[in-house]
């Protein structure tokens, strides 16, 4: 189907409905935590549909990325076991799972195996929430243990600036059988 540039609305200005999507991974990798904590970061763009409508508008979703965490946590292995629940859904499970205590974690300590996972598809639901500005404290209110906190306008409502996407792993449905492309 075909629409006029005006009826089309980039990014995520407008929020939409719940909705059961096909996404990408571009990315998946080790890293730590600001707490330190091991986790695996998971980037992902959705394929399809490529547009959404909300009440008169189309949103154009194909390409609107966002970012999964999978926590690996020794003292809490339910993020673990959610993201591989999520992975073994998706029809991707991995073909090892160490014990935590071994230190090689979901495969991660073997970057080539996280590569496998990218431009894999699966399908997960999304939706939008408002985007929240924060105001980050200066060096001295970090020193003196003052941390960001959202920006509010004259009547105490927090600003908000356009949509994000909501995900989670525990929001994939399936796999996504054969997908070519956008």
């Amino acid at each position: 189907m075909a629409y006029k540039k005006d009826e089309v609305i980039r990014g995520l200005d407008k929020p939409f409905a719940s909705n059961n999507f096909v996404v990408r991974i571009t990315k998946m990798e080790k890293t730590r935590s600001q707490a330190g904590n091991p986790m695996v970061v998971t980037d992902i763009e959705i394929v399809s549909p490529s547009t959404v409508k909300s009440g008169k508008d189309t949103i154009q979703t194909a390409g609107i990325s966002t970012r999964l965490f999978g926590m690996l946590d020794p003292s809490n292995p339910l993020g673990l076991s959610k993201m591989v629940g999520a992975l073994e859904r998706a029809g991707l499970p991995p073909q090892e799972v160490q014990e935590l205590e071994d230190d090689e974690l979901f495969e991660a300590d073997v970057p080539e195996k996280l590569k496998a996972y990218v431009g894999k598809t699966f399908c997960m639901t999304l939706s939008c929430k408002p985007r929240v500005m924060f105001r980050n404290p200066t060096p001295e209110e970090r020193a003196a243990g003052i941390e960001r906190q959202p920006l509010k306008d004259a009547n105490g409502k927090e600003i908000t600036a356009g949509y994000q996407l909501d995900a989670d792993w525990g929001s994939v449905t399936g796999p996504a059988g054969d997908v070519d492309g956008f």
